[in-house]
């Protein structure tokens, strides 16, 4: 044992110094301090859930913000930008910042059970679940702000994947199925994953049948490419109910189940990948492997509801991974950039590199524009419908985490070669997002038809009426009239959006509204042109998409700059350039879109499709060589 003399100073003259003895410790100080400041953290952090229960009053619910844009309104609330209220801004910044000091000072876990545990004691299992049980009672901007800094590691879809079960059966379970699981889950002793991806197109897809006994269900089929599969130990799987519908091309509607990994007949196929933030990712074969009704979550057939609560947050989350690769990516970039600038030759500072840089800037600006714009949209009003936003931002981030992604390689060279380079990684990271979930091509039919499908509620006496001209002449010609200047490309702004921002983006306000009443004359003329066909119109649904997309992006880039500027945030100046720069480049986009919407004669997509035929016939590259001759 070690020991150690230290004297008292003499503070008053009178004062005898005193000798004291004490333990020494054997281990370094600055270790000892890093120790208990992390254990501090870790306390503060936890005790942050535990002081009083969360009273939270939302707004009434609003019209849909996004599938209005089709009909060519604006709620002009939502320009305000919705914000959290000052007390739980303070206390979300007050853990943030421990949550942060925390992470700088771990390391990457060594697996999923590490970083589990490490969830665990940073009480970060079960944001959105009430404090009862051990949650936090988390909106849904706090969930976003929080896994902007958890979802940092290489096990963040395994994390977020256990994270959306947690506050499925949170939510649904029935209080056995809680019992039994939740509480597992919510300590770390065991680990989920989802199958919510889309396998439509699957021909194996999982399929339940019910059994003799009328008291279970037996799981036949495949789910593809489940993340964390081969880790969980509880899987929440959604299957069609196979016995619903016979002889007939509907299909029937899906149930929830809960299924444990050790039920006889799972079998678990691992896919070998790359990515080692895709470990784990498997398939997962059904073969007659009977599930209980007390595993149904829900009631039976109330998959889609359970589905319908769980993808917006689902969608939300992803878009929160991408937005942490952008910001890494534009970090990295702007180091590397200035670490390798040659004295008196600073490249950097051209204009090849300026543009590039300030467009992956542009990028992230609008990513986190619209993850909190929708966050912030749920966390105000009272259930509201976020469903298009949530999906649009999911897209919309994929889209341009990727892009932004390879515009940095194009930056950076050939020193990116290397695996271990930050590009290369993000690159690869960038791509997971895109290819490992949903089919971005088919995401955005279902955008464009979730918007042809509320705006056909209110349009459905006018598609009549252009539909048939020849009864209708009275209402042609009166509906000629009032859309002169939409044919002439030069529509009256009427909705005056720029009187609800500030004035410095009066400019910016007329292009989103230029665009928003395009789109509403493009969706009016293509419903009324195809009827019914609509919807096998692809390509017109896709540019009809995407230019609500744009649409959504100019308005959360400009309301966010707007309120930026009014309350003197840091850097305003430059919010309010970037949001002008981000609704022009936009405003160009859709323009272009929905022109090709309404002057249909310009498009070449049906003699396109002669090519894609030809193709498909001869099952090869069908053209003769150029070097090749028959005379």
């Amino acid at each position: 044992m070690h020991f150690c003399i230290r004297s008292i100073p003499l503070f008053v003259s009178r004062r005898v110094s005193t000798v004291t003895l004490r333990k020494c410790s054997t281990m370094p100080a600055e270790k000892r301090v890093n120790e208990n400041s992390f254990d501090k953290h870790v306390n503060e952090l936890q005790s942050l859930t535990t002081v009083f229960a969360k009273n939270r009053t939302k707004l009434p619910k609003r019209e849909p913000f996004v599938k209005n844009l089709f009909l060519g309104k604006v709620d002009t609330e939502i320009l305000t930008y919705p914000e959290l209220s000052k007390q739980d801004i303070d206390e979300l910044e007050t853990a943030t910042n421990i949550l942060q000091k925390i992470m700088n000072q771990q390391g990457e876990p060594e697996d999923i059970k590490e970083a589990l545990h490490r969830m665990k004691m940073q009480k970060c299992l079960g944001l959105q679940c009430s404090l009862e049980i051990g949650g936090r009672e988390f909106n849904q901007s706090e969930h976003c702000r929080f896994n902007e800094i958890l979802l940092n590691n290489r096990f963040k879809y395994s994390l977020l994947n256990n994270e959306l079960c947690i506050n499925i059966l949170s939510q649904f379970g029935t209080d056995e199925q809680k019992s039994k699981y939740l509480g597992k889950l919510l300590n770390g002793e065991i680990l989920s994953s989802i199958s919510i991806a889309n396998n439509s197109d699957d021909p194996n897809k999982l399929r339940a049948y019910i059994n003799e006994d009328l008291d279970s269900y037996i799981l036949k089929g495949m789910k593809r490419c489940i993340h964390n599969g081969a880790n969980a130990d509880l899987f929440i799987i959604f299957a069609r109910n196979g016995d619903v519908v016979k002889n007939s091309l509907q299909e029937g509607d899906f149930t929830a189940y809960i299924v444990d990994k050790f039920t006889p007949g799972i079998t678990i196929e691992e896919i070998d990948v790359n990515d080692p933030s895709l470990e784990g990712i498997c398939n997962i074969v059904f073969n007659d492997v009977v599930v209980t009704k007390e595993n149904i979550i829900g009631l039976s057939e109330m998959g889609k509801d359970v589905l319908t609560k769980a993808l917006p947050d689902f969608h939300l989350n992803m878009s929160v991974l991408n937005l942490n690769i952008m910001k890494k990516l534009a970090s990295s970039l702007s180091a590397d950039l200035l670490m390798n600038a040659v004295p008196g030759e600073e490249i950097y500072r051209t204009e090849a590199i300026t543009s590039i840089m300030s467009e992956i800037l542009s990028y992230v600006y609008m990513v986190e524009s619209m993850v909190y714009l929708t966050s912030g949209l749920m966390s105000t009003y009272e259930n509201q419908d976020c469903d298009i936003e949530c999906l649009i931002t999911r897209i919309f981030s994929t889209e341009l985490c990727l892009k932004s992604t390879s515009l940095g390689l194009s930056l950076v060279g050939t020193s990116s070669i290397n695996s271990n380079h930050f590009g290369q990684q993000l690159h690869r990271e960038a791509l997971t997002q895109y290819i490992s979930y949903e089919n971005e091509n088919m995401a955005k039919l279902l955008v464009g038809l979730l918007g042809i499908q509320h705006s056909g509620k209110y349009l459905g006496d006018t598609v009549k009426k252009l539909r048939n001209p020849m009864f209708n002449g009275t209402f042609l010609l009166k509906n000629l009239w009032q859309n002169r200047k939409q044919g002439n490309d030069n529509p009256s702004l009427i909705l005056e959006l720029k009187n609800y921002l500030h004035p410095t983006c009066q400019e910016a306000a007329d292009e989103i509204e230029y665009c928003v009443l395009r789109l509403q004359y493009a969706t009016e003329s293509f419903v009324g042109r195809y009827g019914i066909d609509a919807l096998n119109c692809h390509n017109h649904l896709r540019r009809l998409s995407e230019s609500a997309m744009h649409i959504y992006a100019m308005i959360s880039c400009l309301s966010r700059a707007s309120r930026s500027y009014c309350i003197g945030l840091e850097n305003n100046e430059s919010e309010i350039l970037l949001a002008n720069v981000v609704c022009r480049n936009s405003f160009k986009y859709v323009k272009a879109n929905l022109n090709d919407v309404i002057q249909e004669c310009l498009i070449m997509d049906d003699p396109l499709k002669v090519l894609s035929d030809n193709l498909y016939s001869k099952k090869n590259y069908y053209f003769a060589h150029p070097l090749s001759r028959n005379f």
